[in-house]
């Protein structure tokens, strides 16, 4: 009640001294004062229906990136369109912030709107919180031509956006080394993959491994064939999120997102500085495998999309191939 009233704060104003003005008219019985209070009540008349008649002829759509990182700055652009055959004056966009999105500043003010165009405006702003953003609404304001009263319309959005979590170059480099991978190449054990497609053949020799051998070659020369692996190492790692909520105290979401910023971070730096490839996989949720650079995005996806589950969810521990472990139950840091 109080916001509506203070939405027509300067109308309230001005019928007052309307009213006032009447009744020093009447006891007077001055004619000029009923033209005064006449202009009055027109000024009025036309602040309310000039406003709402030129928003009527308004449009707003949002568009949001596609993918954002949390905490740090992104652009949203705002397209504004005027259908009709009169310029409009005035507009403001405003009420921008949604859950999880917060722009700064919160409104964007449109000076003039020639008829029969569009405007596009950028807003900055920046992702409070992971996973997915929607922008759902937003309002166009005009207070056109007077100023004295300001009409308000609100728009449905559907601009939608994906945050992943926070990358910091320098400490995945830290974390790196931290888990024992300043030079991950010295230790091929637990950090290189053989390339299974370049390889040699040769006779069976006693001792080699039963999976070495290349089964349809050896059913058509008679006798056991096997691959010899010769081609260089590629480097790989396993990373090892722990999503499981029952590992995590009450309100522990902010723990959850710090190990998905060190997991990401760590990611980054291995597929970008070290050109490796990385299996990312979680406690109760399915796995991702990033092999290139061309492929992180689909990374920062399941880094984006990644919740702590409870309930029915089948758990899994960490695996063999996971080096590196990130769980509130232990120190971060590779495993083993």
């Amino acid at each position: 009640m109080i916001e509506r009233l203070a939405a027509f704060g300067r109308l309230i104003f001005l019928a007052l001294w309307a009213g006032l003005l009447f009744l020093i008219a009447t006891n007077i019985q001055s004619g000029w004062l009923y033209v005064v209070i006449s202009f009055m009540l027109i000024l009025a008349a036309v602040s309310v229906a000039a406003p709402k008649s030129a928003l009527r002829a308004v449009s707003l759509e949002a568009a949001l990136p596609d993918l954002c990182e949390r905490g740090s700055p992104a652009t949203a652009v705002l397209t504004i369109r005027n259908n009709s055959r009169i310029s409009r004056h005035m507009l403001r966009i405003e009420s921008l912030s949604c859950p999880g999105i917060k722009f700064e500043p919160d409104r964007v003010f449109i000076v003039s709107l020639p008829a029969r165009s569009s405007l596009t405006v950028s807003a900055k702003f920046a992702p409070e919180s992971r996973g997915r953003l929607k922008m759902e609404r937003a309002a166009v304001s005009c207070g056109a031509p007077l100023g004295i009263f300001t009409a308000r319309r609100e728009f449905p959005l559907r601009a939608v956006s994906l945050a992943h979590p926070r990358v910091d170059r320098a400490e995945g480099e830290a974390l790196a080394e931290y888990g024992g991978r300043a030079d991950p190449r010295a230790n091929p054990a637990r950090f290189e993959l053989r390339d299974s497609y370049n390889y040699r053949l040769r006779e069976y020799v006693p001792g080699d491994s039963l999976r070495q051998i290349h089964w349809k070659l050896t059913a058509r020369a008679g006798e056991p064939i096997v691959k010899q692996n010769d081609g260089a190492a590629v480097e790989h790692a396993g990373i090892f999120i722990d999503n499981d909520a029952a590992n995590y105290p009450p309100g522990g979401g902010e723990r959850f997102e710090r190990l998905l910023e060190q997991a990401a971070s760590l990611a980054y730096h291995l597929v970008f500085a070290r050109g490796a490839g990385v299996s990312i996989t979680a406690s109760a949720a399915p796995g991702i495998t990033v092999d290139s650079p061309d492929s992180w995005e689909r990374a920062l996806r399941w880094l984006a999309l990644i919740e702590l589950q409870s309930g029915n969810y089948p758990l899994q521990p960490p695996g063999p191939d996971a080096d590196f472990t990130f769980s509130p139950l232990e120190r971060t840091e590779a495993s083993g």
